[in-house]
């Protein structure tokens, strides 16, 4: 299979880093002030499309009100059954009722990658044409792959033109330039962050990169696969610690989603540009400290 007609997930395999029993893992919340965002601001008016591996059976019955449409790109059903995790891991960054950044939005499920982890342009275009056709208003594209392709490009800036954030992963390769689609301009391009505002190692970056969110040892809610053990009542707070730009992507997405409600609660007129702007203006690029709550006051 040659690498220039595949795209490949930036994290195909779940490393478990451990569990932990305090709320450190949480730190992403807790920077990014999301508990404070969360009380004033309520995402229902937005929908996520998770263009990934698709969901675990048991994340598609806990979710089942808040999905409102399902597409499997490789056979064009509405079977999404997740093989790898990687889809249901961004499902529960979003949604998870204590971990989740955005939990009050609707979901549309794209599965664009087979059992074998394997992808390509053509499935993504189709999954970005039945995102659109779905209407979603914000699109997660936590993979990526190094051959561009015109088709996905036009259909990109078509979404784009009908205000639809298209936010996607910058690489964990660690090379200077960023993977496709994040490199078309107008899609937010993100990079992955530690808990000291230092740009992940293994990230991917050039000149075009517009934003770096928390991506490195940030806690997901456990147990999102099928054959996962439910956590008892006791161990409710149970994480296990993610790296990677798919991650910083979904995140970066759930509080893309929650500033766009924002403005439209507040008749604040906003487009693509307009949004590119804001978030570039959080400076999160710098190594210094990210005031997430600025967006929301102005």
């Amino acid at each position: 299979m040659k690498k220039k007609y595949m795209l490949v997930l930036l994290i195909f395999i779940l490393f478990l880093t451990g569990c932990v029993n305090d709320n450190n893992e949480l730190w992403h919340l807790d920077l990014m002030s999301i508990k404070t965002i969360r009380n004033d601001v309520n995402a229902s008016n937005q929908t996520i499309a998770i263009i990934d591996s698709g969901i675990s059976d048991k994340l598609l019955d806990k979710y089942e009100n808040s999905i409102v449409g399902c597409y499997n790109a490789i056979d064009d059903t509405e079977l999404v059954m997740d093989f790898h995790g990687h889809g249901s891991e961004m499902v529960n960054i979003i949604m998870d009722n204590e971990a989740g950044i955005a939990p009050e939005c609707k979901l549309i499920i794209i599965k664009i990658v087979d059992e074998h982890g394997a992808t390509n342009n053509e499935l993504l275009l189709k999954g970005l044409k039945k995102s659109e056709e779905l209407n979603a208003t914000v699109i997660n594209i936590s993979l990526g792959g190094y051959k561009k392709d015109e088709k996905v490009i036009n259909q990109i800036n078509k979404m784009i033109s009908k205000n639809i954030s298209i936010v996607s992963s910058a690489g964990d390769y660690g090379d200077k330039d960023l993977l496709f689609p994040a490199n078309v301009e107008g899609v937010i391009s993100v990079g992955a962050f530690d808990n000291q505002y230092k740009l992940w190692k293994n990230c991917n970056i050039d000149n075009n990169l517009v934003c770096a969110f928390p991506g490195v040892d940030v806690g997901v809610a456990n147990n999102f696969l099928d054959d996962d053990t439910e956590i008892s009542s006791g161990n409710k707070n149970s994480y296990i610690l993610k790296s990677g730009t798919s991650e910083a992507t979904v995140i970066a997405s759930s509080y893309i989603a929650l500033l766009r409600s924002y403005y439209i609660s507040n008749n604040i007129l906003f487009d693509n540009s307009f949004m590119v702007k804001q978030i570039q203006s959080l400076k999160t690029l710098e190594e210094s400290t990210v005031d997430y709550l600025k967006l929301f006051r102005e």
